[in-house]
């Protein structure tokens, strides 16, 4: 009789009956938890799209929509916390995973200045020495390495060397020092943020997780190491007095509320900047990753990104800076958004915790009712055919032209509204830097046993837990670095 009645009220009595999507979704949420748990998430609810439209059942009390009007409305207000997927998450009082609007009002008033523009222009002779320069003194380097005959290319791996230099300037602005992973390919500091990763992703999805393992594994245990030794650089910071340092890290230190003057607490600096490391590497290095293997993937893109870029910075021993790039290579930035738009890296599971009264979305077409959650789907959303021409194709001559910045506010890879990402400028300036200077130096291309394995960069296979990612980067990220001709 309770099975029935459950039946009967989640089927044919809920407000959300009205609301297209599987017969068996609105019994259970249990197909939806299986795609997210397996990193196929973004690909089964963009097929849910697909089929049923702009809105879709995917739950019994989740509902995914794929409209960027109305996710930018939803994302506008702190009416729609962010859900119980976070509230699970050890990191609950950081900027980035807080649930709490009043929690998250006080960071983003301590953290503004911390990742404004000009801040980030003030860091980015860091951002260029550990990124972009630093990679072109490896792969230089390792052309000089090869015989006579070979100096004119090498074979590299972008995914590993791309997550090295994101990895060396997120701790150079927040450590106050590199790790310089690039370098000396010790990969021990990545490896603790993603198993801290990992701890908070899988506490997120089963909360009871930690009580089930803790006879046998310490999962948490990675993200303590990192906490210590996150907090250990910001006691450090603040009893050095006698150096002047400009770095996200003395930033923190510094930053108050600007309405109470209060400071960060050491420990909540400590989770910040560790929240920095873990999320910041990522996301970063994999949209460089995935913007690369579009260029590779489509030459004519890429022979117009080098025209462009190499007509103007004729010098290659002069870097290339953010602001350089944005006044001169507006097709630079096309590549970028349209990267964006196909391969959000932060393609997850994004839920919204309804308001108690309820919301009426689509224009007031459907009312989704308290206890509810709304999943933002950024794949979805970004490849919905009733907002994007052939929303499938790599066009970055979509984000050309007079209607290009409307085209580019519905862009959500750093989400939009109240809980924007905080990091998005810094990451703006990682790309542009790191793509104009790297596209300028040298040509790439595939090695011969890449040809003919795929088609298109669709065809390649990614996975999303935090972020969206090539699923087997050592088979899949290759290319030959040579000289600029």
């Amino acid at each position: 009789m309770w099975a029935a009645a459950v039946i009967i009220q989640r089927s044919f009595l809920s407000p959300l009956c009205k609301i297209p999507g599987p017969f068996l979704n609105s019994l259970t949420n249990i197909p939806l938890s299986y795609n997210t748990m397996s990193g196929k998430y973004h690909k089964y609810v963009h097929r849910l799209h697909e089929k049923y439209g702009e809105i879709v059942r995917v739950g019994h009390n989740q509902v995914s929509i794929s409209n960027p009007t109305e996710l930018k409305r939803i994302l506008s207000t702190h009416d729609f916390p962010k859900g119980s997927f976070y509230e699970n998450m050890p990191s609950t009082k950081t900027a980035i995973v807080t649930t709490d609007s009043e929690l998250n009002k006080i960071r983003r008033r301590q953290l503004g200045n911390v990742y404004s523009l000009p801040s980030v222009r003030a860091y980015e002779s860091k951002v260029l020495a550990h990124g972009a320069l630093s990679l072109i003194s490896l792969w230089d380097s390792q052309m000089k390495q090869l015989p006579g005959e070979q100096k004119m290319g090498t074979l590299v791996n972008f995914y590993y060397d791309f997550h090295g230099i994101s990895f060396d300037i997120i701790s150079a602005l927040g450590f106050g020092k590199s790790f310089d992973i690039l370098h000396t390919g010790d990969t021990t500091m990545i490896e603790r943020c993603r198993d801290a990763l990992t701890a908070e992703v899988t506490q997120a999805y089963i909360p009871f997780v930690e009580h089930l393992l803790s006879p046998f594994i310490d999962i948490n245990r990675p993200r303590r190491e990192l906490k210590a030794i996150t907090k250990a650089a910001v006691l450090e910071r603040k009893s050095d007095k006698s150096t002047f340092h400009v770095d996200i890290l003395q930033q923190l230190v510094n930053a108050r509320d600007p309405l109470s003057g209060k400071h960060i607490g050491v420990d909540l600096v400590a989770g910040e900047v560790a929240m920095m490391l873990v999320v910041g590497t990522d996301t970063t290095s994999n949209t460089l990753t995935w913007t690369i293997l579009y260029l590779l993937y489509n030459p004519d893109v890429y022979k117009l990104l080098k025209e462009e870029i190499r007509s103007i910075f004729t010098d290659k021993n002069v870097p290339i800076t953010y602001d350089m790039a944005r006044a001169s290579l507006p097709y630079l930035a096309a590549v970028i958004y349209e990267s964006m738009r196909l391969h959000t890296v932060v393609s997850g599971h994004l839920p919204r915790r309804v308001p108690s009264s309820g919301a009426h979305v689509m224009n007031g077409k459907y009312f989704v009712p308290r206890g509810s959650e709304i999943c933002i789907s950024l794949y979805a959303c970004h490849r919905n055919k009733m907002t994007w021409k052939n929303p499938n194709k790599f066009d970055p001559e979509r984000f050309m032209g007079p209607d290009s910045e409307d085209r580019i506010k519905d862009v959500l890879a750093f989400s939009s509204g109240v809980r924007v990402c905080v990091g998005r400028n810094l990451a703006l300036v990682e790309l542009f830097t790191t793509l104009a200077n790297l596209v300028n130096k040298y040509d790439f291309s595939l090695p011969d046993e890449m040809f003919g394995r795929y088609d298109s960069v669709d065809n390649i296979p990614g996975e999303v837990y935090f972020s969206y990612a090539p699923t087997v980067p050592d088979k899949d990220c290759w290319m030959i670095v040579s000289p600029a001709t």
